[in-house]
């Protein structure tokens, strides 16, 4: 739960009390010259720093001036939802929608903030209890969508892991990094100071070797969550977390207690049944210094003519299929090979002819494939006739597969019943060659048939206003029918509020498994990811 005071919390279940909102718009994205964390000197004016709050916690927006724009606001709603198997990337949305009958939300009109009627302004979005409020949203607006007849502006936001979408990263490979190393490597390379992100540790050993090329961030983020069957997400404060498979079988502190004296509807449905789980990995390793790759003989691609400049590809490829070169030795001009990278040029494309007098220009290694460009100086035709290619290689060095399965859930409800029809389903396949041992693709199958093996208890609150519970919070549920309380953790909410609108919120939770998480020091080594109590 967010950090609140005694007297917020003491509001949530008065019986008498004003609930208040606050939607603030970044509009010009302004810098505020009094907050006292903003680096100006280090810092640009558009750059998307996110800095200190004024609490414990760090927000996307203190270096923003904003304007509040709650007055205008008809309505808006807060929604966030982890998937079924509580792991991978969340992101949170927002709608808003803004009463424009004034026309101040035209783009162009308005003096002020008229050319700043676009997407990628930031926002946030507070509630509480007579004046005392907490963020409940931090993000970015998308392109926002004017309605000339019902006279409204509708914004749609998102936060964080959206704007990650887009970026993409600059870092070399990672070789022989943990999980949490290469996400606090990534967040830092776009701007997040440690400060602003939370990493639980890796649950596996070292990842051998991971390209950053030609990814989004958010994609690197979901393949290291999917390894680790951890969860990210960006909290209500801004704050970017990443928790391990063990955080959520971890005991909390309850954060709320419900029951009907505090519900407006209540629904009871399970999770799905999962009692037959498959991973398979081909993980990279590092490997010694050796020949990557070779060509024998010319052809009519490598055919060169006098004063003219060509571009070979190399393909890195063996027996398994692609793999990638950590490093490459620079090619030089030689006759025969030496146990180095070297290339020759001749007349003819067997080799014959003669020598031509061909310079390697420049190069570049891509990762699976490497690019040379050979200029030919001489004044007749020729070939690029002999390439050889040495260096260190990131090669698959094996292929695993590890299957988990309850025999007794599969006994009771065959292979991973349809949640539709109940008949038995495919087996659940995570391929993902970040995972890197045996032991991990183990543990991370029998975590979740243990985990799923039996229907886990689900609830759909529509409960009274209790604006500081997050993703993964405890909360206890008392059900009269079922004469029984139930310890829950939230994997969904929505919240909804607005002028003159009444202020709601629906959650999902889920029972907590009464299991024990794997511990590194503590359970055997190859005992499984949860261990029964």
């Amino acid at each position: 739960m967010q950090a609140v005071s005694a007297n917020f919390i003491s509001k949530v279940d008065a019986p008498h009390k004003q609930t208040d909102f606050a939607v603030m718009l970044g509009w010009s994205k302004q810098i505020n010259p009094t907050t006292r964390f903003f680096n100006l000197d280090s810092s640009a004016l558009d750059g998307g720093d996110f800095l200190k709050g004024s609490g414990d916690v760090v927000t996307f927006f203190d270096k923003y001036v904003y304007t509040d724009e709650s007055r205008y606001v008809k309505n808006f709603k807060i929604s966030k939802k982890v998937s079924s198997y509580s792991w991978g990337v969340v992101t949170a949305q927002a709608t808003i929608t803004l009463n424009n009958t004034t026309g101040r939300f035209l783009p162009e009109k308005d003096p002020v903030i008229g050319k700043f009627i676009k997407a990628g302004r930031p926002i946030k979005i507070l509630t509480g209890y007579d004046g005392e409020m907490i963020t409940n949203f931090v993000g970015f607006v998308g392109t926002p969508t004017v309605n000339i007849v019902e006279q409204t502006v509708e914004l749609t936001a998102f936060d964080a892991i959206t704007y990650l979408d887009t970026k993409y990263s600059n870092l070399p490979a990672f070789v022989g990094k943990f999980a949490h190393e290469i996400v606090r490597d990534l967040l830092i390379e776009q701007g997040f100071s440690v400060n602003q992100f939370e990493i639980d540790r890796s649950q596996q050993v070292a990842i051998g070797y991971l390209s950053p090329k030609d990814k989004s961030v958010t994609d690197l983020l979901k393949e290291l969550a999917e390894a680790e069957a951890a969860l990210v997400f960006v909290d209500e404060q801004g704050i970017i977390r990443f928790w391990n498979r063990t955080h959520l079988a971890k005991t909390q502190q309850t954060a709320h207690m419900f029951s009907y004296s505090n519900l407006t509807n209540l629904q009871i449905k399970s999770t799905p049944v999962i009692n037959s789980a498959q991973v398979v990995a081909k993980p990279f390793k590092v490997q010694a210094f050796q020949k990557l790759w070779e060509l024998e003989q010319g052809s009519e691609q490598t055919k060169i003519r006098a004063g003219k400049t060509i571009d070979i590809f190399a393909e890195f490829q063996d027996s398994v299929g692609d793999f990638y070169v950590v490093s490459v030795d620079r090619p030089v001009h030689a006759s025969s090979n030496s146990g180095t990278s070297m290339y020759s040029g001749t007349k003819n494309s067997d080799g014959g002819g003669g020598a031509i007098n061909v310079q390697l220009v420049s190069v570049y290694n891509f990762g699976s494939t490497y690019k040379m460009t050979f200029r030919n100086n001489s004044s007749v035709d020729g070939y690029v006739n002999r390439i050889q290619l040495w260096g260190v290689p990131a090669k698959v060095t094996q292929v695993i597969t590890e299957n988990a399965v309850s025999e007794p859930s599969i006994e009771q409800y065959g292979v991973n019943p349809d949640t539709s029809t109940g008949f038995g389903a495919e087996v659940l396949k995570i391929e993902n060659n970040l995972v890197q041992d045996v032991g991990g693709a183990r543990a991370i199958a029998n975590n979740i048939v243990t985990l799923y093996s039996k229907p886990n208890r689900q609830f759909k609150l529509d409960n009274f206003f209790v604006p500081y519970l997050q993703i993964g919070d405890t909360v206890d549920l008392q059900i009269d029918e079922l004469a029984d309380s139930f310890s829950c953790f939230i994997t969904s909410y929505e919240l909804a509020g607005g002028v003159n609108a009444n202020f709601r919120q629906s959650l999902e939770v889920e029972e907590r498994p009464k299991i024990s998480a794997f511990e590194l020091d503590k359970s055997t080594l190859d005992g499984g990811d949860v261990l029964a109590n």
